[in-house]
């Protein structure tokens, strides 16, 4: 067996192609795509070869293949950068009673949709809500300011920036995870919280929309600002009012990350794809 050989061309612009030879099998994997990547494919044909020589092609979700239409390519495979070590000690929320705590993790800028989760929860005032922002980011002070504005400071408490032991510390006390990113490749927050057995509340797109599906959370679609705060709301007030429905999900969430979210079963499924393409096509 032949070691994997690895040699990386980084796009301008932010986004990582990565080029894999393993034992005559060739690899493409993308980590990213913005604009510039595209760009960068129609002017470069060596780009294009890459992907189209290629035995595999790994998109960290499936909008890459999106991306990719127009290449002949010889096959696709979806398999995300990003997953967990191991799941943590599983916890029981069926005794809870009170209010609902909502929780956001992530960087604090625009695209993670902070500031529509703050909306949302505005447009929620007659149910028993709050919500924890943990992070930090430019978008801080503008997400602080909308909470004033709306009169939300006794509902969002803002945790900033912390450790891994006090973020899972959060993930233990909430009961809802809402993040509405409607720009994540991977999004690894939402891995985290399907292993704490949180229903989760997501945007369509990208990372969290492909590995969130309807047993284990409601993914929203993102067209708007307004629009993405009105069905965040419509989604979490569905999960508040309905307690079973939200364990429910929580545990399919657990159920689905260990399926598909761990490190551990993301290796096997690269060995299965490394032997598939060694074997060549099946005679057929």
């Amino acid at each position: 067996m032949q070691p994997l050989k690895l040699s990386c061309a980084d796009h301008e612009g932010g986004g990582a192609v990565k080029f894999q030879q393993w034992d005559g099998a060739k690899w493409v994997v993308v980590t990213d795509w913005i604009k510039s990547d595209r760009a960068l494919l129609r002017v470069s044909p060596a780009l294009r070869r890459t992907y189209e020589q290629a035995d595999c092609v790994l998109g960290i979700a499936p909008y890459v293949q999106d991306h990719l239409r127009g290449l002949r390519l010889r096959r696709f495979e979806v398999l995300s950068e990003t997953a967990l070590d191991a799941l943590p000690d599983l916890l029981d929320r069926s005794g809870r009673t009170g209010e609902v705590r909502l929780l956001h993790v992530g960087r604090l800028v625009r695209t993670k949709g902070a500031r529509d989760t703050i909306r949302a929860l505005d447009l929620m005032r007659g149910l028993p809500v709050r919500l924890d922002v943990v992070g930090d980011g430019y978008d801080r002070p503008a997400c602080e300011a909308l909470v004033a504005e709306l009169g939300l400071t006794d509902r969002v408490r803002f945790a900033g920036r912390l450790s891994r032991a006090e973020v899972d510390d959060y993930y233990r006390r909430a009961d809802v995870f809402v993040f509405p990113s409607y720009r994540e490749p991977g999004g690894n927050v939402a891995f985290e919280a399907m292993g704490h057995g949180l229903p989760l509340v997501v945007c369509d797109r990208g990372g969290p929309g492909a590995v969130v599906d309807d047993t284990c959370g409601i993914a929203v679609p993102a067209v708007g600002p307004e629009q993405l705060a009105q069905d965040v709301a419509a989604a979490v007030s569905e999960l508040v009012k309905d307690r079973e429905r939200r364990l429910a999900l929580g545990a399919g969430a657990r159920r689905r990350v260990e399926a598909i979210g761990l490190w551990s079963s993301k290796v096997d499924r690269v060995g299965e794809l490394y032997e598939e393409l060694r074997a060549g096509p099946a005679a057929g």
